[in-house]
């Protein structure tokens, strides 16, 4: 089981998660959304379109730790009464907020920060103090107007807004709500159904709708009822009929992927089908437009006629890059294509990642003893880092460091894929500061650069897991981290006795 880095919520299995919005992987659910080349039920799919924006907003805020003052502080641990609290500490070490919370999230322009402290939360001021109390079960970050959108289960799990007094400015009345759109719309359910209000919680269209999606630049909003789709306008009219099955978004062209009786295809915003509902799965244009697409369980590309530029031969399919690279799958083994469907690199690999700017991707091969581990390729489809390492090779976005896994412990590389760090870390993750890494080689976590110096020696306490989110103890005599199935009674136990209550 894993657990969100920034909240401690559990993850079974969730891209983001549920409570917070953190990124448990590289892709968004916008991502999903515009690349999507899997069936996606059609309630799914627009609910995924109704709150992407929601989330990536939260996310925005948890990759940005900026505060308005100048300061920019580093999330930190430790144990405080046989519990791992969390604080902030400044670039020498010392502790600005003191390790008293569950979370700590991060300060937005007004240095509200949001924090949890049993099971609720609040925000906190630059001090650590309380601005607003904890008693929320849910917060999401306040837009430009200062409204917060928070749940309390005490009302029986709704949501409300609340104003940075932590004042209710909509009373939590509702059972999901959205966010607020450039013309005050904000998309809002009540009952099982789903309208929009304004920013005094009045309805503005009614909850009539089993979903809803949001409105683009052209004033069209996704809706279903009844379990068909079409679009409706701010009235809350419909201007498509709901007669299809799955609705995406428009995009720049106005070509809108849609579903009919288990087949897709594109329509335009009169509703008329631009490409007829042939094919079994679809992706989305690119900006050469090609259209990745599925007929009889394989693979091609299609243009904006609906025709065939690339052969539909192919088991699986990616997006081209921006010199016109296409992973793909053939016979379970990935490489890479142009846009003439050719080889340009062979299907050998188990899987390949993604070229960078440096002209390397991560690939993913069998080795010698039949298991599997990963390395890195240039585009003439040479190897320049052998498989074996234990993770995919991970580059942070806008950086250029890459972590790599070998035997268990963790170390930097550079995207041509020379080592800049040896792997000897327990632990070793980004923060918010550019070239800073936290960083462990035994239970206790530091802050160091690229070269491996100690910009914060080792002093913060952490729990440390395993590949599937089982936690270990540190042995002091092995000096290696081990699994305890020992009472936590037992005085033969590797886990210290002040730590035993903090293990999951």
């Amino acid at each position: 089981m894993k657990y969100c880095p920034e909240c401690g919520t559990k993850n079974d299995g969730f891209k983001f998660c549920p409570n917070c919005g953190y990124n448990f992987v590289e892709t968004t659910i916008s991502d999903l959304i515009n690349n999507d080349l899997q069936s996606i039920p059609n309630n799914e799919a627009i609910l995924l379109n109704s709150f992407t924006d929601k989330i990536e907003e939260n996310s925005n805020e948890i990759s940005t730790k900026e505060i308005q003052l100048g300061n920019k502080f580093l999330q930190a641990t430790a144990f405080v009464s046989e519990k791992l609290m969390e604080g902030l500490i400044d670039m020498n070490g010392n502790w600005v907020i003191q390790p008293m919370f569950d979370f700590v999230g991060d300060f937005d322009e007004k240095n509200y920060c949001k924090a949890k402290l049993n099971g609720k939360y609040g925000f906190i001021d630059l001090q650590g103090n309380w601005i607003i109390h904890p008693m929320f079960d849910v917060l999401y970050p306040f837009d430009e107007k200062d409204y917060c959108s928070a749940e309390l289960d005490e009302f029986y799990g709704k949501f409300g807004f609340i104003n940075r007094k932590g004042d209710w400015i909509i009373q939590p009345t509702f059972d999901l709500i959205g966010h607020f759109d450039e013309k005050d719309y904000c998309n809002a359910g009540l009952n099982f159904k789903f309208g929009f209000i304004n920013r005094k919680g009045d309805w503005i269209i009614q909850p009539t709708f089993d979903l809803i999606g949001h409105f683009d630049e052209r004033d069209y909003c996704s809706a279903e009822i009844n379990g068909k789709s079409g679009f409706i306008n701010r009235q809350g009219n419909w201007i498509i009929q709901p007669m299809f099955d799955v609705l995406f978004p428009f995009d720049e062209k106005n070509y809108c992927k849609a579903k009919l009786n288990g087949k897709w295809g594109f329509i335009n915003r009169q509703s008329n089908w631009i490409i007829q509902p042939t094919f079994d799965l679809i992706g989305h244009f690119d900006e050469k437009d090609y259209c990745s697409a599925q007929l009889n369980g394989k693979w091609g590309f299609i243009n904006r006629q609906g025709n065939w530029i690339v052969q539909a031969i192919f088991d699986l399919v990616d997006d081209f890059d921006e010199r016109d690279y296409c992973s793909a799958q053939l016979n379970g083994k990935w490489g890479f294509i142009n846009r003439q469907g050719n080889w340009i690199i062979q299907p050998y690999y188990i899987g390949v990642g993604e070229f960078n700017e440096y002209d390397t991707c991560c690939i993913e091969q069998e080795t010698e003893n039949g298991t599997s581990g990963y390395g890195l390729m240039n585009r003439q489809g040479n190897v320049i880092i052998q498989p074996i390492f234990w993770e995919e090779i991970f580059f942070e976005p806008n950086s250029d460091f890459g972590k790599v896994n070998q035997d268990g412990k963790y170390g930097l590389i550079n995207k041509l894929g020379q080592w800049l760090m040896q792997p000897k870390y327990w632990i070793l993750e980004a923060t918010n500061y550019p070239k800073i890494f936290k960083a462990s080689t035994n239970n206790k976590y530091g802050f160091i650069d690229p070269n491996g110096s100690w910009v914060i020696t080792p002093k913060f306490d952490y729990i440390h897991s395993d590949f599937e989110g089982n936690d270990m103890a540190w042995d002091e005599k092995k000096q290696d981290w081990v699994y305890s199935y020992n009472s936590a009674n037992d005085d033969d136990s590797p886990i210290p006795p002040k730590d035993r209550a903090s293990i999951r």
